[in-house]
Order: C-alpha cells, then structure tokens, then sequence
C-alpha cells in the first residue's frame, strides 16, 4: 500500500475516454469511499491504514476540483482494526459509515455494521459560512509507532511539541485484557519479546482517550 491518494478525470460527456491524473496526496492509508458537497465545497473520504485504523478525511473550502488546495483535515475513528468501506451524509455534520466483515481468530471478529459519526465541532462553523482560515492537521494521533508489524523492539515517536517521556503505558489485546504494563523511558521503546503473536492496542496514561494500534509478528 502507497498510502498516496489520486485523482483523475473525465469528460462529462458520452464517448470513450482516457481518465487523466490530476492531483496525488499522502493520506497516509488506503482510501475506500467518499461523498462530495458541491454546494459546500466539502469531500470526505473515508480510509484505513495498514493496521485496520479507520479515519476519515475531510477537504473543504477549496477552489473548483482542486480538492487539496484548500483546509485538510484527518479524523481517526475509534474503531480499531475495522474496515472502513464507505461514507456518505445528508448535511455534512452527520456522517454514516460502513464496515466489511473482518475476522481474524482468535483477535478480531468484526461483523459488518454501519456506524454515525458526529463531525459537527470539526465543520459546523465552515457550513455556517464562518471564515476559519487554512487548517492542516491530523486530529488526535500524536504518535509514530514503529515497525509495525514489530518482531521485539516497539519504538515511539512523539511530535516535537508533545511529550510522553515518564508516561504511565498498557497494552491490552482486543478483548481489553492487559497484557503488558510499564513506563516509557528515555529510549522511548517498549520490548514485546514476552506477549504472543496478534493484534493490540498501546495506551498511555497522558492520552487517555486515545488507542493506537500495532501488530506483533
């Protein structure tokens, strides 16, 4: 997976064509659907990364099918190891999203749902016209976590305003049992070779809301 995005174009009128590349980004994950406002200059996307975390990424407020040249702004979902498939909305505040069934024994067993999601405090004040000025940035995720997939060695890395130095960390399976448990040090890595082979979450006592997912080969 090249984590990279394109567009491409095609005349609006009947006929056999050539679909032409307009535009790539790096949205950092697999994009699967997405719905458009014309009337609010608004695309949503919808998408997950190489380790099944859903996000959403919204573009707006740019000029003509230029869709990103204008604010950007990516929404992890907590819906960890899911399978994102698809997006739509009526407003532009209420989202739905769609998951396919994933099932991987004994650590996932996602059977296919459809999800809302509430993105109001992110665009209620662009869909009422207020001028926010230009935004890029990713919301919630702070950290870098990496290989991942890990064999032993799982290393953090934190943005350079955010510090998780001396933090508090679990890591739990997707049954929400804790597995392992410490405090991250200066080397900011934490050594896997004691849990099994799966899928989990890493979670830190300064980011309470927030799971960030790996996988242990």
């Amino acid at each position: 997976m090249s984590n990279q995005t394109k567009v491409y174009s095609l005349p609006k009128v009947a006929g056999t064509h050539t679909a032409s590349l307009e535009h790539t980004y790096n949205v950092q994950g697999l994009i699967t659907g997405a719905t458009y406002l014309e009337s609010k200059n608004l695309v949503a996307l919808s998408g997950y990364s190489n380790v099944l975390e859903p996000f959403v990424y919204l573009l707006y407020d740019f000029i003509e099918d230029d869709f990103f040249n204008g604010n950007k702004r990516k929404i992890i979902v907590s819906l960890p190891f899911h399978q994102v498939e698809g997006i739509t909305t009526k407003d532009g505040l209420k989202y739905y999203i769609s998951n396919e069934r994933f099932v991987r024994p004994p650590v996932a067993n996602n059977a296919e749902k459809l999800h809302t999601l509430d993105l109001s405090p992110f665009l209620s004040e662009y869909l009422l016209d207020t001028n926010l000025g230009y935004l890029e940035e990713e919301f919630e995720t702070k950290l870098l976590l990496y290989p991942n997939p890990v064999n032993e060695i799982l290393k953090i890395s934190p943005s350079s305003s955010f510090s998780i130095q001396n933090s508090d960390y679990w890591i739990t399976n997707l049954s929400g049992q804790v597995v392992l448990k410490g405090n991250l040090h200066l080397d900011k890595s934490i050594y896997l070779g004691q849990i099994n082979s799966g899928q989990y979450l890493l979670k830190f006592d300064k980011l309470q809301s927030q799971a960030y997912n790996f996988i242990k080969r």
